[in-house]
C-alpha cells in the first residue's frame, strides 16, 4: 500500500486519536448554571453539548484553558470526561459535498483532508517510501449572531487552532512512522473568508463555516504501510474509584482494579454485590467483627458482637413500659392536653377527631381520624366596620360578609339604592399608552419641549413603572440586563401588558441595499429569529432622542450618520413623491430619500414575554 491509498488510513488513525481527556479541577454554582475549572479546554466552544458522567450538558460560555460554564439537569461531579474525535472527511470538495447525507448546519467538529500531493521515492535503500504534502482543514460551524472578527477569533478560530495543535502533537508522537513534519504553514479562515477583505465570504460545502488550514510535509517510513494492522487507538478515559461518594484513587486509562474485602479480624466475610446499585452487602455483624448500637445518633452499646436487648423506660420513673405486638412497639395510654385543656383517654398511638365550630355553634370544618371521640375547637367570630364606623356586622368564621344596600343621595335629596354585594373585584393598573418623552431637556424658550418635558417615563431612558424583569430600565437585553450579548435590544416603552407584546431591535445595522431590495428581503433571519422586518417611520421614531445632535447616538445603539449610505431606511413611502421613502438622517432625523439609493437599515420584530 503506497501513496494516496496509504496516507488516507494514516490520517484517519490520527483523527481517531483526537479524543483528549479533560480533568475538571473545581465545580461551583454560577447562577442557574455550573462553572467547571479546567487547565485545557481544547476545542470546546459555546453551544457545544458535552457528556459528563452520563449526563448531557450544554456549554454556555468558554474561557480558554481556564473554565467553561455549562447548563444541565444536575450539577456535574469533579471528574474527567473525554471529547469525541472529530469527523474525518477526505477527497475532492465535490465528492465530499455530494456524499454528505444531511445538508444542514455543522453540529460536530470536522477534519477535512483534500486530495494530498504524493511524491514516491524509488530508492530501495531509503527508509522513506514517499513524501506527502497534505492540507488538512479543521472546521466548525458558528452562530451568525457572533459574525464579527473579535467573536470569531475567540469563539471559533482559537478552538480550531487547538484541534490543529493536537493533530500535530499526535503526528510528532508517531516517530516510527513519520519524520517530524516540516514546512508547516497555518492560515485562519474566520467565516471561511479572508478577514482582510471581510464580507467577501467563500463558502465550503454550501454553508458558512469557520476554521484553520494547515499545510505541511510528511516523510512516510516503510513500516507505515502496516500501521492499520497493528495500531491500537486508546479511547478509554481514567476513572475514579469512590467509596460512599469519597474519592479513593484514580484508575489509569484501560487499567483494571481488584478490590479485596476483609474484616478487622482478617477474615473474608460472606458478601453479595448488586451491580444495579453498586452496593456490596455484608451480613451483620460484619463476618466476625464488632458493631456499635446507637439510638437517634446517641451511642447505646459499643463494640458488641451478640444480640442486645434495648429497654424502653419512662423518663420519670425509669420503669419498663410497652410491649411488642407484631412489628410494632405499643406504649400504654397517656394523657394529652390541647391549649392547656386536658384530653383524657388518648392512647400513645391513637388519634382524635378535631371539630371546628364558631361561637354560634356552627361547624366550620372537621379533621377526621380513626377513633370514636371528638375534640371541639371554638373559632371566634370577627367584626367588619366601614371607615366611619356607621356600619358594623359580625362575620362568622365559616361565613361570608354581605354588605348592606348602598344609598346614594344627591344635593336635591333624591336617593338611589344599589344592591348589596359579597365580592369586590379590583382591576390592576397597567402602564398607560401616553407617548414617551422625546429626551429633550434643554429649554430654548419658555414652554418649549425642553421646558415642559411632557410624556411618559421618568426620563428618556427610565420607565415610570417596572419592566417585565422588575427594573425601570427602558432598554434591556433579552435577559433583563444591559450587556446585549445576543445583539437584541428590548424597548419596554412599547410593552403592551395586556397582550405581552413589545418591540425588539437588532442593534447592529444591516448592510446597505436599495429600498426595493431591502423590502423584498423581508422577513429577515437575524440573531436567531426568522420574523424580522424593517421598521415604519413611527416605529423607529420612538427611538429618537431629541436632546442629541444625532438622535440615535446613545447606548445601546450608538449609531451616527457618516453619509448617505449610513442613513436608515423605513418602510414608509412619501405619498407626494412615491419614488422616495422616509429615512433616518441623523441631524435632521427623517427626510425623503430616493428609493434607488443604497442605504443601511435596522431590523426589528414584535416579541412577547412568553419568549423570555
Amino acid at each position: 500500500m503506497r501513496g494516496v491509498d496509504n496516507i488516507i488510513p494514516l490520517m484517519q488513525l490520527i483523527v481517531d486519536q483526537m479524543t483528549p481527556v479533560i480533568t475538571i479541577t473545581a465545580n461551583v454554582v454560577d447562577g442557574d448554571n455550573w462553572k467547571l475549572s479546567m487547565c485545557e479546554t481544547h476545542w470546546i466552544k459555546q453551544g457545544r453539548k458535552l457528556t459528563i458522567g452520563g449526563v448531557v450538558y450544554k456549554v454556555v460560555s468558554v474561557s480558554s484553558d481556564d473554565y467553561i460554564i455549562v447548563s444541565g439537569a444536575s450539577q456535574p461531579a469533579v471528574t474527567w470526561f473525554q471529547l469525541p474525535a472529530p469527523e474525518f472527511w477526505h477527497g475532492s470538495h465535490r465528492k465530499v459535498n455530494a456524499e454528505r447525507v444531511v445538508k444542514q448546519d455543522l453540529r460536530n467538529d470536522v477534519v477535512y483532508l483534500p486530495i494530498p500531493d504524493i511524491t514516491d521515492f524509488n530508492d530501495e535503500d531509503s527508509e522513506v517510501i514517499y513524501e506527502a504534502n497534505i492540507r488538512p482543514l479543521f472546521l466548525t460551524g458558528y452562530d451568525e449572531r457572533y459574525d464579527n472578527i473579535a467573536d470569531q477569533q475567540t469563539m471559533y478560530i482559537e478552538p480550531c487552532n487547538k484541534m490543529a495543535d493536537y493533530f500535530i502533537t499526535i503526528v510528532e508522537t508517531l516517530d516510527t512512522y513519520f519524520e517530524n513534519p516540516k514546512d508547516i504553514y497555518r492560515r485562519e479562515w474566520p467565516n471561511f473568508g479572508d478577514q482582510n477583505v471581510w464580507g467577501n465570504d467563500k463558502l465550503i460545502f454550501n454553508q458558512k463555516l469557520s476554521g484553520v488550514e494547515l499545510r505541511l510535509t510528511l516523510e512516510v517510513f516503510y513500516e507505515a504501510s502496516c500501521l492499520c494492522d497493528s495500531a491500537e487507538v486508546v479511547t478509554c478515559a481514567p476513572v475514579t474509584f469512590q467509596i460512599e461518594g469519597v474519592l479513593v484513587e484514580t484508575i489509569p486509562s484501560c487499567d483494571t482494579f481488584n478490590l479485596n474485602l476483609i474484616d478487622t479480624d482478617g477474615n473474608v466475610p460472606t458478601h453479595t454485590y448488586d451491580p444495579l446499585t453498586d452496593t456490596l452487602e455484608v451480613p451483620a455483624p460484619g463476618g466476625g467483627g464488632s458493631i456499635d448500637v446507637a439510638v437517634n445518633g446517641t451511642p447505646f452499646y459499643s463494640s458488641v458482637s451478640t444480640n442486645q436487648n434495648l429497654p424502653v423506660k419512662k423518663s420519670d420513673t425509669v420503669t419498663n413500659i410497652g410491649s411488642k405486638v407484631g412489628p410494632n412497639w405499643i406504649i400504654g395510654d397517656t394523657s394529652e392536653t390541647y391549649n392547656g385543656n386536658a384530653i383524657t383517654g388518648v392512647t400513645a398511638e391513637g388519634f382524635k377527631d378535631i371539630v371546628g365550630k364558631d361561637s354560634a355553634g356552627n361547624d366550620v370544618g372537621t379533621v377526621t381520624a380513626d377513633t370514636e371521640s371528638e375534640l371541639e375547637i371554638t373559632i371566634a367570630n370577627s367584626t367588619v366596620s366601614n371607615s366611619d364606623d356607621t356600619y358594623t356586622a359580625p362575620v362568622l368564621a365559616e361565613g361570608s360578609l354581605e354588605l348592606p344596600d348602598i344609598i346614594v343621595t344627591d344635593s336635591d335629596g333624591s336617593s338611589s339604592s344599589f344592591p348589596s354585594a359579597k365580592n369586590v373585584v379590583c382591576t390592576p393598573s397597567i402602564n398607560t399608552s401616553n407617548p414617551f418623552k422625546t429626551g429633550q431637556t434643554t429649554s430654548y424658550v419658555a414652554n418649549d419641549d425642553g421646558d415642559l418635558e411632557r410624556g411618559n417615563g421618568v426620563d428618556f431612558y427610565t420607565l415610570s413603572h417596572n419592566n417585565y424583569f422588575g427594573n425601570t430600565n427602558r432598554f434591556t437585553d433579552d435577559l433583563g440586563g444591559q450587556t446585549y450579548t445576543s445583539g437584541w435590544v428590548i424597548d419596554w416603552a412599547t410593552w403592551n401588558q395586556v397582550t405581552g407584546d413589545f418591540i425588539m431591535w437588532y442593534k447592529t445595522a444591516q448592510t446597505g441595499a436599495t429600498w426595493a431590495n431591502a423590502i423584498a428581503g423581508q422577513p429577515y433571519n437575524v440573531g436567531g429569529f426568522a420574523d424580522c422586518y424593517l421598521p415604519n417611520a413611527t416605529e423607529i421614531g420612538q427611538l429618537y432622542n431629541f436632546e442629541l445632535a444625532s438622535a440615535l447616538n446613545y447606548a445601546p445603539f450608538n449609531y451616527t450618520v457618516a453619509g448617505a449610505a449610513s442613513n436608515l431606511w423605513t418602510t414608509t413611502t412619501v405619498p407626494s413623491a412615491t419614488t422616495t421613502a422616509i429615512a433616518f438622517q441623523g441631524l435632521v432625523v427623517e427626510a425623503a430619500r430616493a428609493k434607488t439609493l443604497v442605504i443601511a437599515f435596522f431590523v426589528m420584530r414584535y416579541g412577547n414575554i412568553s419568549e423570555l
